[in-house]
């Protein structure tokens, strides 16, 4: 039974497309042909295969990966690498095919350790929906599991001809994903064959043990609890960022008690349109640094708002083209139309990546930009109804500036 460990290329973690493949201990050459896989599985380019690491003790060892796992016989070895959020990464993976299954074990590490669970889960449920779409699938179980003192998901999906029954597993920055690939709908089967498979299952899923964690390569960069926000005469200053912005020309900057009812309002908002994402607003992810609106909140019905906001970023050298994709595919509304596909573009002397939403009801549209400044995301959000409203913020965004130091 050949099925190869289509589960292992993370669709929010990676953007897929391979650009370097080495095989372990051996010379770069030809990849081999590939045999049709019995699960569909993404096109990739993989490193030549080679034999992996000497079976000790009754179960196969990989120093390189850090882990010990009881494979029913002596597995390969695939090395190839993934460009993601965080540029390229080293993507290993461990399969064995044999008549009565296929085991795989994958292997990634991300430039910094991940501990939030809201991160780790949008990771898990990418990876479990790539495995629906590629099996056309459904899932019969996804449940919440610890390993050690580890979070990790437990997923089960059942196709028409095959079951792949998998453990998402992340220790510090290493992400572990554990596979094993059935014969027939798990469901549908006699209690004889499913419980031989299940056994198969369980016997390689329970060996797994971690052996070493590398250090990580990065700290991630968190948000200083003075971001050095001041006004002078209607230009806004950030010492953290080292910016400094006009606000567009007669607007109405939002007092601190307005300004955290919008921040409210939003992450309420959220909360009910996706119930999973309701914790992802929040003083620890996002401030704040200022608002402008074109009319006062609190007196009149405003149409516009300009809004400037500090996130944390799992990864300090994330790329901003790959939030604001992933803003499409986990923030959007039913209502919510793309407008401006995630592009980029310069701004002040930084990067950024922007799109353009309409919400289909409300006609209420959206410009979202992102940048990665000293490691964290540098945020505006331009809200607006007609033409004139967006061009008076555009003006006011082109105005930004790298300064030296805020001066007082």
């Amino acid at each position: 039974m050949r099925i190869r460990g289509s589960i292992l290329l993370l669709s929010l973690a990676f953007c897929v497309s391979t650009v370097s493949s080495q095989g372990e201990g051996e010379s770069q050459a030809p990849p081999p042909p590939k045999p049709k896989p019995t699960v569909p599985v993404p096109e990739r380019v993989t490193s030549i295969i080679s034999t992996g690491p000497v079976t000790v003790g009754g179960k196969f060892h990989s120093p390189a990966s850090g882990f010990r796992i009881a494979f029913p016989g002596k597995p390969k070895t695939e090395v190839s690498s993934v460009n993601g959020a965080f540029g390229p990464t080293k993507y290993s993976s461990y399969s064995l095919d044999t008549s009565l299954g296929s085991y795989v074990v994958g292997v990634v590490d991300f430039p910094v350790a991940i501990k939030d669970k809201l991160d780790l889960n949008m990771r898990f449920d990418a990876m479990r929906d790539g495995e629906v779409s590629r099996m056309k699938g459904r899932v019969t179980t996804d449940s919440e599991f610890f390993f050690g003192s580890n979070y990790g998901r437990s997923v089960v999906v059942e196709g028409d001809t095959v079951s792949s029954s998998n453990r998402f597993i992340v220790v510090e920055q290493r992400m572990f994903i554990l596979s094993v690939y059935t014969k027939g709908n798990l469901s549908r089967q006699s209690n004889t064959l499913r419980n031989a498979n299940l056994k198969r299952v369980n016997d390689f899923l329970n060996s797994f043990e971690v052996t070493s964690i590398p250090a990580p390569l990065l700290t991630a960069v968190e948000l200083p609890e003075d971001l050095g926000v001041s006004v002078v005469d209607g230009t806004v200053f950030c010492s953290f960022f080292s910016v400094s912005i006009q606000a567009p020309a007669g607007w109405h900057f939002l007092e601190k008690e307005e300004s955290e009812i919008v921040m409210e309002i939003g992450k309420e908002s959220i909360a009910e349109k996706r119930p999973e994402l309701g914790e992802f607003i929040s003083d620890e992810r996002q401030r704040l640094l200022f608002a402008a609106s074109k009319k006062p909140i609190s007196s009149e019905m405003n149409s516009a708002m300009f809004m400037m906001v500090a996130e944390n970023a799992p990864f300090p050298n994330f790329r901003p083209l790959n939030v604001a994709q992933t803003f499409t595919k986990m923030f959007l509304d039913k209502t919510d139309v793309v407008t401006k596909k995630p592009s980029e573009t310069n701004i002040g002397e930084f990067e950024f990546a922007w799109l353009e939403t309409r919400d289909s009801v409300t006609k209420v549209r959206q410009r979202l930009y992102w940048a990665n400044v000293k490691g964290a995301s540098l945020h505006f959000v331009l809200t607006f109804v007609d033409e004139m409203e967006l061009q008076e913020m555009l003006r006011a965004l082109n105005s930004l500036k790298r300064i030296e130091k805020v001066e007082n």
